[in-house]
C-alpha cells in the first residue's frame, strides 16, 4: 500500500527527515564525537589502561550520552527547520549559522576541558563560570597561553558552516497555519520527541555525566560524558557561596580535623579480617525505639542493643535518603541548598569507603530493594569505588514480594540479601538500605495486625522493619562468616513524629547507632557499652576504622568516635541554615556567618533555653562551624576532597 504524502504524521516524516534534518542530526553527532576524542587524546596520559577494546566501547557509549547534548544546545537549529515555515527557503544562511554557533558552543565548552581536565581530572559543571568570574581569575592569560586552539576553533568554525547541510529545493510545509488539528498534533510530536531526547530516554531521571559509571569503568566517566552534558546537568543548581570568615585553611582544618591527616585504613589487628555489614534503617529515628525512646515499635533491636556498643547521640547530617549515602560512606554532610548527589560537584575526585575497603582485600557490594535508579545510588557509589550494586532488577521474584510503590518488601528483601552473603567471597564489606519504613508505609497483609502502632503510619512500618531484621539475623546466624562479622545499624533520618521535640533542630536529626559483633571482636571494654558523646553519620566509618585497629583515623569529615582528642558534634544544612549540635547545645548559622540561635535543648523537652553567646563553650561551637562551612565550600569548589 503506498503512502498518501498528505497524511500528517507522513508529511513530518518525509519533510524533517527526508532531507537536511536528520543530516543534522548526525552531523551533530559526529562534531561532538570528534570532540571527545580531541579531550581522550589531550587527556590519555591520566586515563587507566583498560585495553582497546574497552575505549571504543566508550566512544560509542559517548554517542548515547551525546543525544541530550544534541538535543539541548542545537534546539535553535531543529526549531528553525521544523517550524519556520517559508522564512526556511527565504533566509537559508539562518540554518547554517545557527547550527554552526551552536556546535561551536559545544567545541568551545569540550575545549576548555580538554585542557582544565588534566587538572581536576573531572569535567567541569556550571561552577565553571564563577571560577572564571572570580575576582583572581583574569582572562587573557588564559586566551594568550592558547592561541593555538583558538585559531583551531576558527578554522573548525569555517570547516562547520560549509558542512551544513542545507536543502537544495523546498521544504515540505510541515506546519500549515490553516490546519490547526494537524498542527497541533505535530508540535506535540516534536516536543515529546525533544523531550526525550533530553531525557536522553525512559529513565527515572534525566541522563546525566554521573550515570556513565553505569556503563562503564567509573574512572573514564569523563570520557563518556562531556562538557556540554555536565553543564546541562548543573546550571540551574544553586551553586556554593563563597565563604572565608577571616581563617585560613590550616587554622579550619585544625578545628575540624584535630590536626590529623587522612589516614588510610590499616590493616589492624584482626586475623582474617572480619566482615562488615553496614545496615541503614530506612527513617530509622531515636524516637521509634524502645532502647532510645521506650517505644514499643523495635522489640528485636532493643535485644540487639544490650548486646552492641550504643551511641545514643548520633546525629544525622540530613533529612533525606539521598543525604545519607554521602554522608557515611564518604564523610560527606550535605551542607547546602542542593544534594551532593545531584550536585555539579558529584563526579570530584574521591574514593568512598567501599573503594577503601577494596584497596584492602574487601569484596563490596550494596543492597537495596528499590529500582536501581533510585536517587542516584548506583552510579555515585559505583563511580567512587562500590563494585556490585544490587536492586530490585538484581532481585529474583519481583513479582510476588514487589510492595507496589518502592520495590521489595523488607523481610523477602533481608532474606534475600542474607543468602547473597553466603556466596560472596570473605571478607566482605556491604551496606544493606531497608525501603518498608518509607511513607507510604506499606508492609504485607499478613503482618496487617497485631503490629504495635497505628496501621499507614512510619510506627507500624518500623515494627514490621523489625520482625524483618529478626529474621535477617536468624537466617544470617546460621552462616559460618557470621561469628567473624561486625555489624553496624543505623538509620538514614528520621521521620514524622507525635512529639514537637522531635521536629527541633537537635531532636529532628537523631537516629540510634550500634555497633554489634555477635563473635565478641571489639575490645571487652566497648563490649555491651554506651558512649555518650555527640557524634554524626560521618563519623561511623573512622570510628569503625579504629575498632579495626588504625590510629584514630578520619574520613572526610568525619572522625573517630574513640578519639578522646575529638569532642564530638553534628553539622547539618536545612531551610539555609548551618547548624552544629552538641548535645545540648545547638547553635546556628547563615552564610554570612551571622549568629541566628544558640541555645540548650535538653532531650525530650518541647521548650529550648536560650544561652548568651559568649564563653568557652560558644566560641568553639561557633569557630567549628564556620571552619566546616569553609573546608565544605572550598574542597568542592576545588577538588580536594579527601
Amino acid at each position: 500500500m503506498k503512502l498518501k504524502r498528505n497524511r500528517p504524521i507522513v508529511r513530518l516524516i518525509v519533510g524533517a527527515f527526508q532531507n537536511a534534518f536528520c543530516k543534522q542530526v548526525l552531523l551533530a553527532l559526529t562534531i561532538l564525537t570528534i570532540s571527545r576524542f580531541i579531550w581522550f587524546v589531550a587527556n590519555v596520559f591520566w586515563l587507566p589502561a583498560i585495553g582497546i577494546k574497552n575505549y571504543l566501547t566508550a566512544f560509542v557509549l559517548g554517542i548515547y550520552f551525546d543525544i541530550p547534548v544534541a538535543t539541548f544546545f542545537f534546539a535553535p537549529v531543529w526549531l528553525w527547520v521544523l517550524f519556520a515555515g517559508s522564512f526556511r527557503e527565504k533566509y537559508p544562511k539562518v540554518n547554517r549559522w545557527l547550527f554552526t554557533l551552536s556546535a561551536m558552543l559545544c567545541l568551545v565548552l569540550n575545549a576548555i576541558d580538554t585542557g582544565y581536565s588534566k587538572i581536576t581530572g573531572k569535567r567541569s559543571g556550571y561552577e565553571l563560570f564563577q571560577q572564571i568570574g572570580d575576582d583572581g581569575n583574569k582572562i587573557m592569560p588564559y586566551l594568550s597561553n592558547n592561541i593555538l586552539s583558538l585559531l583551531g576553533l576558527f578554522i573548525a568554525t569555517l570547516i562547520i558552516y560549509r558542512l551544513v547541510p542545507t536543502p537544495k529545493k523546498q521544504y515540505p510545509k510541515i506546519i500549515q497555519c490553516n490546519k490547526p488539528l494537524q498542527s497541533l498534533l505535530l508540535l506535540v510530536m516534536a516536543c515529546g520527541l525533544g523531550v526525550l531526547g533530553y531525557r536522553g530516554g525512559w529513565q527515572l531521571k534525566p541522563l546525566r555525566s554521573v550515570d556513565a559509571a553505569n556503563f562503564s569503568y567509573p574512572e573514564i566517566v569523563p570520557l563518556i560524558s562531556s562538557t556540554p552534558l555536565q553543564m546541562m546537568g548543573s546550571w540551574q543548581r544553586s551553586d556554593l557561596p563563597t565563604l572565608q570568615f577571616s581563617m585560613g585553611i590550616r587554622e579550619a582544618e585544625t578545628l575540624v580535623y584535630g590536626g590529623r591527616s587522612t589516614s588510610n585504613w590499616q590493616n589492624g589487628i584482626f586475623q582474617p579480617k572480619p566482615n562488615i555489614v553496614i545496615l541503614v534503617v530506612e527513617s530509622l529515628a531515636r524516637d521509634y525505639t524502645g532502647f532510645g525512646n521506650g517505644n514499643p515499635y523495635t522489640p528485636y533491636l532493643n535485644t540487639l542493643a544490650e548486646k552492641s556498643l550504643y551511641f545514643p547521640y548520633c546525629f544525622a547530617n540530613g533529612t533525606k535518603s539521598i543525604e545519607m549515602v554521602p554522608s557515611i560512606f564518604c564523610g560527606i554532610p550535605n551542607l547546602m541548598s542542593e544534594f551532593y548527589i545531584n550536585s555539579a560537584y558529584s563526579n570530584n575526585l574521591m574514593r568512598n569507603a567501599f573503594g577503601l575497603a577494596q584497596d584492602q582485600g574487601y569484596k563490596t557490594a550494596f543492597f537495596h530493594g528499590a529500582n536501581n535508579g533510585t536517587m542516584g545510588f548506583r552510579s555515585f557509589l559505583l563511580q567512587n569505588g562500590l563494585a556490585t550494586y544490587h536492586g530490585i532488577d538484581e532481585y529474583p521474584n519481583t513479582k510476588n514480594d514487589f510492595d507496589g510503590n518502592w520495590g521489595i518488601f523488607d523481610a523477602p528483601y533481608l532474606k534475600h540479601v542474607s543468602h547473597c552473603l553466603d556466596t560472596m567471597t570473605k571478607p566482605f564489606f556491604t551496606g544493606i538500605f531497608t525501603l518498608s519504613s518509607h511513607h507510604p508505609y506499606t508492609i504485607p497483609s499478613e503482618y496487617a495486625n497485631g503490629l504495635p502502632g497505628k496501621k499507614e503510619t512510619i510506627q507500624h512500618s518500623i515494627a514490621y522493619t523489625d520482625i524483618a531484621l529478626q529474621q535477617f539475623f536468624a537466617s544470617a546466624s546460621k552462616s559460618n562468616w557470621f561469628d567473624n562479622t561486625i555489624f553496624v545499624i543505623t538509620g538514614d533520618h528520621t521521620s514524622h513524629s507525635d512529639s514537637e521535640y522531635f521536629y527541633s533542630q537537635s531532636g529532628h536529626y537523631e537516629i540510634p547507632l550500634l555497633f554489634y559483633s555477635p563473635g565478641h571482636l571489639l575490645p571487652k571494654s566497648l563490649h555491651k557499652s554506651i558512649l555518650h558523646k555527640s557524634i554524626s553519620q560521618c563519623d561511623i566509618i573512622p570510628t569503625l576504622w579504629q575498632l579495626l585497629g588504625s590510629d584514630n583515623p578520619r574520613f572526610g569529615f568525619g572522625r573517630s568516635a574513640l578519639d578522646s582528642t575529638y569532642l564530638g558534634y553534628s553539622t547539618h544544612f536545612d531551610k539555609n541554615l548551618y547548624t552544629l549540635v552538641q548535645y545540648p547545645y545547638v547553635l546556628g548559622l547563615d552564610e554570612n556567618g551571622k549568629l541566628l540561635y544558640y541555645h540548650k535543648q535538653i532531650r525530650n523537652r518541647n521548650k529550648a533555653e536560650k544561652l548568651i553567646p559568649s564563653g568557652a563553650q560558644f566560641d568553639w561551637m561557633n569557630s567549628t562551624l564556620k571552619a566546616q562551612m569553609f573546608l565544605f565550600s572550598h574542597a568542592l569548589r576545588h577538588n580536594t576532597w579527601q
